[in-house]
């Protein structure tokens, strides 16, 4: 499998090669009549952090591509940085939109928060107290009614949703200098919350003073003004443990749960052969399920 990275990302090539290294061991693709030899050159932009939370599913996605479709893949994995050169943070929808409908980038991951924009009935993934658990949630994602909120994402908007990752996880709200033990404790409080809309009115309705932050700077630096707030409401998974912030208070409230969503460019997907199609999309929710499985992990550890 060829594969190209960007500096950035280092960390995929040994997984990556690892691949290589099986094909050129003797593990063939074995082409169907008529598809085109050339690899199929997929660039994955990851509009959020921790980028990491997608190694192993990128590797999972191109080889059962490769593997159903009988088509080679070329494939690159972008984070923020690299698209826009300055921040650490998020991709905002209209930046990540414009890669997909350039055609620069072919999928993409992006937060529900984010597609609500464009299509207001995903957000009631965001709703208080939807999911007793992440099995609860999974079912929900990979059955009917996930079909149906991925097709209302397709309708409304230039891209198709494909698949629901967590890339985050339950909600808590983190402070330095507040100990949050109830509901009662968040009356009046001002928390922060990079969620949209929806988590301002959640946070509302607990009888909070919710204070929209700008996702684009990056955990770190929103961590960095922690004490500017009462608490911020965020998932384990984006508190920066490796950069060294650990709050003085969490209430474990798992009131919400931060979900994403893995997308495609319109134009790519219909240029699509029909079986490429069916591979993309079988290859993209053996991914999908991977990445939920590490985001899970990711978010325990960083608890611990």
């Amino acid at each position: 499998m060829d594969t190209s990275t960007s500096s950035s990302y280092r960390r995929y090539v040994i997984a990556l090669l690892a691949l290589a290294a099986l094909a050129a061991a003797g593990w063939a693709i074995s082409l169907v009549p008529g598809q085109p030899k050339e690899p199929l050159q997929v660039t994955w932009v990851i509009a959020h952090e921790p980028v990491s939370l997608f190694d192993r599913a990128s590797v999972i996605f191109a080889e059962e591509f490769q593997k159903r479709s009988g088509r080679p893949m070329r494939l690159t994995v972008l984070g923020p940085k690299d698209v826009s050169g300055t921040t650490a943070g998020i991709l905002s929808k209209d930046v990540v939109f414009g890669e997909l409908d350039s055609d620069r980038a072919q999928l993409a991951s992006v937060s529900v928060g984010a597609l609500a924009k464009s299509d207001p009935k995903i957000a009631v993934i965001n709703l208080p107290f939807l999911f007793a658990d992440y099995e609860s949630a999974e079912k929900v994602f990979d059955g009917d009614i996930g079909k149906t909120l991925l097709d209302g994402v397709s309708n409304a908007s230039s891209v198709r949703g494909l698949a629901f990752t967590f890339s985050g996880g339950f909600m808590v709200v983190e402070s330095d200098t507040t100990s949050l033990k109830s509901a009662m404790d968040l009356q009046g409080k001002r928390v922060a919350t990079i969620n949209g809309q929806m988590s301002q009115k959640v946070l509302r309705s607990f009888g909070a003073v919710p204070e929209a932050v700008d996702g684009t700077e990056g955990a770190v630096a929103i961590g960095a003004r922690l004490d500017s707030y009462d608490g911020m409401e965020l998932p384990y998974t984006r508190i920066p443990v490796e950069a060294g912030q650990k709050p003085k208070y969490i209430y474990e409230t798992n009131h919400s749960l931060f979900t994403t969503i893995i997308v495609a460019g319109d134009a790519f997907y219909d240029s699509l052969r029909a079986r490429e199609r069916v591979a993309l999309d079988e290859a993209i929710a053996r991914a999908a399920k991977a990445e939920r499985e590490d985001s899970i992990a990711y978010g325990l550890s960083h608890r611990a």
